[in-house]
């Protein structure tokens, strides 16, 4: 995953985070993850483990992830 695909994944995911008025320990204890690893994500994108738990985190909002990597990267949720 580029960093740029990482970066925006990280800035969607603080978006609905605050949309459903959670915190990111509230999200770290329900990925099992620590607080300091959801906020590294959100801020740079740094990685918080696999695909498919950055999946269960965007699930937690409802949403599906895809990603498209054509000539210029799409992220839909």
């Amino acid at each position: 995953m580029t960093e740029n695909i990482r970066r925006q994944l990280g800035e969607k995911a603080r978006e609905l985070r605050k949309a459903a008025k959670m915190t990111q320990k509230e999200v770290a204890d329900k990925l099992g993850v620590r607080q300091t690893d959801v906020s590294a994500f959100e801020s740079k994108g740094d990685v918080i483990g696999s695909v498919e738990r950055i999946n269960a985190l965007f699930n937690l909002f409802d949403c599906e992830l895809t990603i498209s990597e054509k000539k210029t990267p799409l992220i839909t949720v």
